[in-house]
């Protein structure tokens, strides 16, 4: 009796190393389709939280909202696409901001969010708030063709898939 459960034990041990090795693998073809913008993004969207501290991430709606925070961003997020007119919109990215504080607007790339962004970013800076545009621009490089903020969660989930290796 304890020899079967020794052996069941054994095989279990080899099902599940096999399911390990067999996750392993495939994270890493994966990883492998990854090309060196994703993993840049990858890299640069998760550790956010730990070079900006005080920061503010604009965006423009909820779903680009999710996107941004299965990147683990823990950072304040404030949505353009609110019941907020202009100027309160703006009083509230400084108030939330502080003094100190950084903001990165994360609006998409396309030709209303580039507008956006543009709008936000001259009242921001007339009120002395600490606008990343190099990061903006760091991102939409490494983004590829993608435009859309809420793009950004398809990657996120092929990072989290390329990361089980870890």
């Amino acid at each position: 009796m304890k020899e079967n459960s020794q052996l069941d034990a054994t095989r279990d041990n080899g099902k599940a190393e096999k399911a390990a090795e067999s996750k392993r693998r495939r994270a890493i073809r994966i990883k492998e389709n990854l090309t060196d913008d994703e993993r840049s993004l990858i890299d640069l969207l998760s550790s956010i939280d730990k070079k900006y501290e005080s920061l503010v991430v604009v965006v423009e709606g909820r779903s680009d909202e999710h996107a941004i925070r299965e990147f683990g961003i823990q950072s304040r997020i404030v949505r353009t696409q609110s019941r907020l007119g202009r100027a309160e919109l703006i009083d509230r990215i400084v108030t939330i901001a502080g003094k100190g504080g950084q903001v990165l607007i994360l609006t998409d790339f396309d030709r209303e969010g580039s507008h956006s962004s543009g709008f936000i970013e001259k009242e921001l800076e007339l009120r002395k708030v600490k606008v990343l545009k190099g990061l903006r621009q760091k991102i939409r490089t490494h983004m590829g063709d993608r435009r859309c903020i809420e793009d950004l969660e398809a990657l996120s989930k092929r990072g989290d898939s390329a990361e089980m290796t870890s």
